[in-house]
């Protein structure tokens, strides 16, 4: 394995885990989530790929699972819409919990039937 500038060896491979999709409010029809994460130390480096495929009666803000649980901080994850609105979306994950809440840049609705949300980013667990 390579070193990096500090001597210490990669971070290794990315580790697949799946992410469970629920809306803040109603219920979720259907939907298909994959994630994957890479951890060093407490960074957390994460990217999550759902696709809505039925929304059934579920609005409001869209809540995708992580892989650990956060630290006592709050940390914001970036990433876009890019099926049906094509919109920037940001993701909050509050301190101490094991989820991140996901709304458009103007903070409305993600949940649409059909959309495919992708967020990536990083944060300190637990």
């Amino acid at each position: 394995m390579a070193s990096n500038i500090n001597g210490q060896t990669g971070l290794g491979a990315w580790i697949a885990y799946t992410p469970t999709v629920t809306a803040s409010s109603g219920a979720l029809t259907s939907y298909t989530a994959t994630g994957r994460y890479k951890r060093t130390g407490n960074t957390v480096l994460v990217t999550v790929d759902v696709t809505l495929t039925n929304i059934g009666t579920g609005s409001i803000v869209l809540n995708i699972t992580v892989p650990f649980l956060a630290a006592n901080h709050r940390f914001v994850i970036n990433g876009f819409e890019r099926a049906v609105t094509g919109v920037q979306c940001f993701g909050s994950i509050a301190a101490n919990t094991g989820y991140m809440g996901i709304v458009a840049y103007n903070n409305t609705y993600v949940i649409l039937t059909n959309s495919n949300v992708i967020m990536t980013g990083e944060y300190e667990a637990a």
